[in-house]
């Protein structure tokens, strides 16, 4: 087979900071059930914090990187097993292309043309591969691109052979520093397709249960303590406050990037509520979804008044757009919770 390209979502419904999983998934509508069963709580780890780089995001089991869903057929693979077996890199992409699985690695940013560190420093950064052309000599990978956007691009096969093998496993300890994953997990290779013969049902009381904790502010690792120590961190509607504490910290220096979540947070809980509604699960006549789409759309709206704030000077520092964001968080942290309470009522067992 000279081409063969892979279906992917570049518009899934989470585009933070993991989100191939779900580009994959976001393919079938048979994985909303799953979706609007998960993705309810969120956090900032402790761990994260004490590095510099506080980072909220969805919470999600412990072992979920390696067990993305059920839906998921995933294979994980070290990347030294290859060269062991004297297999090409791209002879063995292609091969399981070719058998419709997804392939998910480390690669080192410097060596690919669309990306932001092209020829300027060295960034090992995880890529999507969801197809290849043996004629034009290219894979077909997503991420995010040199202009920020989530797309699908080329990489020669001369760029990909530099950008996987211009690594050493310094370069992964390196990374960690950065981030939550360990060493180890970033020295594998995935091998994600999605299984056709699994199906997940909307359960309910999983939802209950999340959503709970998030108004309690729990914290959720607590429940997977069998998997892994609990991480701690700041969880739930707690969050706010943390994120308030990152604005007046930052202020015009603000990673925006925290909002982003927030944002993408508020869309899926609008989202499910609807989904809930549609399905028998809330009463559409009490508006839960009516009330929580006035949340969805402040958080938009704060969200661009900050990208305003960092995109623009850094000499002269405006507080008053900062108060303003500031205020309105805390009271939406108050509505939301309010909220929430409404939807456990219809939701929990009396």
């Amino acid at each position: 087979m000279k081409r063969k390209i892979l279906a992917v979502e570049l518009n899934p419904p989470i585009k933070g900071f993991t989100v191939f999983s779900l580009s994959i998934l976001a393919t079938n509508e048979l994985y909303l059930p799953w979706f609007y069963s998960q993705h309810i709580q969120l956090y900032f780890a402790k761990t994260q914090i004490q590095k510099g780089v506080p980072k909220i995001d969805f919470y999600r089991p412990p072992n979920n990187r390696l067990l993305p869903s059920p839906l998921l057929e995933t294979r994980w693979l070290d990347r030294d097993l290859i060269s062991i077996v004297n297999e090409d890199i791209m002879q063995f992409v292609v091969k399981y292309i070719d058998r419709d699985y997804y392939v998910q690695l480390y690669l080192n940013e410097f060596y690919m043309p669309d990306r932001l560190n092209y020829n300027i420093q060295k960034n090992i950064h995880e890529t999507l591969i969801h197809g290849y052309d043996l004629h034009d000599e290219t894979f077909d990978i997503i991420g995010y691109n040199k202009m920020g956007q989530y797309v699908s691009s080329k990489l020669k096969f001369a760029d990909f052979k530099k950008a996987y093998t211009k690594i050493d496993y310094s370069d992964f300890k390196e990374a960690y520093s950065k981030i939550k994953y360990s060493p180890n997990h970033m020295a594998k290779i995935g091998l994600l397709k999605y299984d056709n013969n699994r199906y997940y049902e909307f359960d309910i009381n999983l939802v209950s249960e999340q959503i709970r904790d998030y108004i309690e502010s729990n914290n959720t690792s607590e429940k997977f303590r069998m998997l892994d120590t609990p991480e701690d961190g700041i969880y739930g509607i707690e969050t706010y406050c943390y994120l308030i504490h990152c604005l007046l910290e930052q202020r015009n220096n603000f990673d925006i990037r925290l909002l982003h979540i927030l944002w993408e947070h508020k869309k899926c809980m609008l989202n499910r509520l609807i989904y809930m509604e549609n399905k028998g699960y809330l009463d559409p006549s009490d508006n839960l979804s009516v009330a929580y789409n006035k949340i969805e759309r402040e958080v938009a709206n704060l969200r661009l008044v900050m990208l305003r704030v960092v995109l623009g000077s850094k000499k002269e520092i405006d507080t008053s757009p900062i108060k303003y964001v500031k205020t309105k968080l805390e009271k939406l942290a108050d509505e939301e919770k309010r909220i929430l309470v409404r939807v456990l009522l219809q939701c929990e067992p009396p």
